[in-house]
């Protein structure tokens, strides 16, 4: 008789022989499936790795390379905890002999994230329409994103990101191997100490922390980021009223702790001093790096940890601040007194001769 054997990969044969068996070479490949992830500070830049704040929102794409024969492609991308799913921002396709990409249409697929299968975050299900118009090595990309989130998990291991590719006949189908994206968010502690000596350790001190342009400062809850917001501006004596959950105070250990933090510099300011003892007078810079890579690939990372001293002394107030408005009235007065003081003598001093 005559008979029709499809194979997972699409290609479709046809048998008359009786021989007991027959070899059927498969001419169709297998699609596979590259994720990548933005790093924030190389824009347009994607990898395997990123850091970022929580809070921040983060850039994934996936690049599916699909071959002939395709047959019920549909994406899987599964989200650990720290990360929450945005959205699906395009998706496109590039034939192997154009120049560029170009949209898909949203009626060749469905964005699916309610009760995705194999516990993934969500899918994307392909028509067999569409499918049917692609050719041996199509492009595929599919571009989304994910915020980094308060259960992100801080240092290593990293918060992991993974999508597949489920392909072939429905009775018989295939998964491409995982491939993962892993995004990774910092820390930082404050050690305050007095006068060189760091077993003297200072509380009450209050810190804001700055972004590297100094526009932004960090609002932390519970020793986390929760955001960033505008350095307000200074009143008219030169003082500025911090928003909420911007100022941090050292504990008795002489401690602060911020966790969630992107690799980046970073300034301390400290807006008061513990009684008895000078205010800095500059910002203090921090830098994180991040993780450090071993000669066997072995990654290992130390909390960046910054140490600041204050002297013990009275503060003397701020240049600007109407501290110095009254020193320079006073002393003006006294100048005056001075002058005036000086004239009537001599006056006295002619009247007498």
């Amino acid at each position: 008789g005559y008979y029709l054997v499809d194979s997972t990969l699409g290609t479709l044969c046809s048998l008359d022989t009786t021989k007991p068996d027959a070899t059927i070479d498969e001419k169709n490949a297998e699609p596979t499936n590259v994720k990548t992830v933005e790093e924030d500070s190389t824009p347009g830049v994607y990898g395997s790795t990123n850091d970022a704040d929580i809070g921040q929102t983060v850039n994934f794409k996936s690049t599916i390379t699909a071959q002939a024969g395709a047959e019920n492609y549909v994406f899987h991308d599964k989200m650990s905890g720290g990360l929450t799913f945005g959205a699906v921002t395009g998706v496109t396709l590039k034939h192997k002999e154009d120049t560029e990409a170009a949209t898909v249409a949203s009626e060749n697929y469905e964005v699916k994230t309610s009760n995705p299968k194999d516990g993934c975050t969500f899918e994307i299900v392909f028509t067999q329409t569409f499918c049917d118009t692609l050719k041996a090595n199509d492009k595929i990309e599919i571009s989304y994103t994910a915020t980094v989130n308060e259960k992100a998990v801080v240092g290593l291991p990293g918060n992991d990101n993974t999508s597949k590719l489920d392909y072939g006949d429905s009775s018989n189908t295939k998964t491409t191997p995982p491939s993962k994206t892993t995004t990774y968010t910092w820390d930082m502690s404050v050690l305050k100490y007095a006068n060189g000596d760091k077993n003297v350790l200072l509380e009450n001190a209050e810190f804001v922390l700055l972004n590297g342009a100094k526009d932004k400062v960090a609002m932390v809850v519970g020793g986390r980021l929760t955001g960033w917001t505008a350095v307000p501006e200074a009143d008219a004596d030169g003082a500025i009223t911090w928003p909420e959950n911007t100022v941090l105070a050292t504990g008795s250990d002489g401690k602060i702790a911020i966790a969630g933090l992107d690799s980046d510099t970073y300034y301390l300011r400290e807006v008061k001093a513990p009684d008895g003892y000078n205010k800095l007078a500059n910002d203090v810079p921090v830098t994180i790096t991040g993780a450090t890579k071993g000669n066997d690939g072995t990654l290992t990372y130390t909390t960046v940890s910054t140490e600041v001293e204050n002297k013990s002394g009275a503060e003397l107030p701020s240049t600007g601040g109407v501290g110095t408005t009254v020193f320079y009235v006073v002393g003006g007065l006294m100048v005056l007194l001075a002058v005036v003081l000086l004239v009537t003598r001599k006056k006295m001093s002619a009247g007498k001769d």
